[in-house]
This record gives structure tokens, C-alpha cells and sequence, in this order.
């Protein structure tokens, strides 16, 4: 099944997050967007380098604007990204098992284990390219939390040359309300300010940060010493080009 293949790449993250992610080329899902316009978050953010790890830890940059604000990542000459954050549901997810504390459950050979399909709340992490595409739906479709969008990724895992289809689930169903079904599940999704706040100077190491900041949707965020980025309500929708690097 393309979604379960998708879900077991995507079930990370502190807490028990579930990121979206869809890995194989062809692989599609339905999803119910739950930010839109100035609420969408974004910031940039440096890869900070985790031994043993394929992947660094991603923290946002304390100068989001190149301003000069004194920043650990800056000042050891870390590349940075453009990340952008949205809430969504994820219609008929692989159901993943879960343990007391909310984390996923593995089996003896490390494999996560589902029980079923449920719509499930999920968060989406983008770059710039996506972005931009999420702004032109936004605009065309008078908002991304105005009806269900289905997603179509072309592309295998790790080709650069990937896109994304993102279209009405039902192209002429016109704008449809959310259920009572997922107006309760959006009332658990986390508050992405924190995932997009710079951590104080201080504070910037990956321990400190991610305790701090429950990256990762522990459902215990907290706000950050520091003030958030610095134009940091101005909507990603915004952007009349890419912002500069």
C-alpha cells in the first residue's frame, strides 16, 4: 500500500509526531490543510550536525532576516534552508500503534506496526519549492483550508527533480466545511510558533533547544526566551520571489 509505505518514513518525531511524507513516486493522499494565508509558519533554519546520524538536527536561525543578530549557526558558517510548517489531517492514514506515552510501537524487528486506517493529524515540512506551490493553491482556491486536497508526489525518493500535484479531492464540490470528525482532531494539533522560534543564544545547543521547544509535538511547547523571528508575521504567501539565502 502507497500510503502505509509512506507513513512508515514519515511516523517520526518527538513526542509521536506523524510527518507527512509521501516517498514513492505515484504515492497520493487526501488531506484536510488547517492553516491558511498569515497563519502558515515558516522561518529559516540551520542543520546542525549529529554524530552518527545521516541528518543533522534542524534549528531555526537566530538572524532570520541577515540583519546581523548574533547566531551560533551563522558564526560557524552553517548552510541554512528555507522550512515551512502547516498542520494538515491525513485522510485514511495507516493507523499507527501507539504506546501509553503517544510514541510509536515497533515489532521485534525495529518495523512500525499499524492497526487499520484512521484520518490522522499530520505535519508537513517543505522547503521553498513547495511553498511556493502551497501559495498558488492558496490563491486559486480562495485559502488551503477551504476544502479536501489530494497530493500526488512524481518522483522516486530522492530525485531531485521531484514534484507535487495538489489539487480539490473533488474539483467540483466547490469550498466544504470541515466534519465535526475533523474539527475534533484539529483541536490537538500543536502550536508550530514554537517549531519556528529561535532558541536565546544560549540556548541554541540541540539538547537545550529541543527540550525547550518540543520540536517535534511533544503537546508540551513552550515560548522561547528569544523574540520570534524578526518579520516573522509576514505570511510566506507573500513572497514574490525566493527569499534570499
Amino acid at each position: 500500500m502507497a500510503q502505509q509505505r509512506a507513513a512508515r518514513q514519515s511516523s517520526g518525531g518527538g513526542g509521536g509526531t506523524l510527518f507527512f511524507k509521501l516517498k514513492g513516486d505515484g504515492d497520493t493522499a487526501v488531506v484536510r490543510f488547517l492553516e491558511e494565508n498569515n497563519d502558515v509558519k515558516w522561518c529559516w533554519m540551520h542543520e546542525v550536525p549529529n554524530p552518527g546520524r545521516e541528518y543533522g538536527d534542524e534549528v531555526p536561525c537566530r538572524d532570520q532576516k541577515r540583519t546581523g543578530e548574533s547566531c551560533p549557526g551563522c558564526e560557524a558558517g552553517m548552510d541554512r534552508s528555507f522550512n515551512l510548517f502547516i498542520n494538515l489531517i491525513w485522510k485514511d492514514c495507516p493507523n499507527l500503534k501507539r504506546d501509553a506515552e503517544g510514541r510509536p510501537v515497533r515489532d521485534g524487528a525495529g518495523n512500525y506496526v499499524f492497526e487499520g486506517v484512521a484520518d490522522q493529524l499530520a505535519v508537513w515540512q517543505t522547503g521553498i519549492q513547495l511553498a511556493e506551490l502551497l501559495d498558488s493553491k492558496n490563491t486559486t482556491w480562495k485559502g488551503l483550508c477551504s476544502r479536501p486536497f489530494k497530493i500526488t508526489r512524481h518522483g522516486k525518493a530522492r530525485d531531485p527533480k521531484t514534484r507535487y500535484d495538489i489539487e480539490p479531492a473533488d474539483p467540483d464540490a466547490g469550498p466544504q466545511p470541515m466534519t465535526s470528525e475533523d474539527v475534533a482532531i484539529a483541536a490537538n494539533k500543536p502550536d508550530l510558533t514554537t517549531w519556528v522560534t529561535p532558541p536565546a543564544y544560549d540556548s541554541w545547543s540541540k539538547d537545550t533547544y529541543w527540550a525547550q521547544t518540543g520540536f517535534g509535538g511533544s503537546g508540551d511547547q513552550q515560548q522561547q526566551a528569544a523574540a520570534p523571528p524578526d518579520g516573522g508575521d509576514v505570511s510566506p504567501f507573500q513572497f514574490a520571489t525566493k527569499p534570499a539565502a
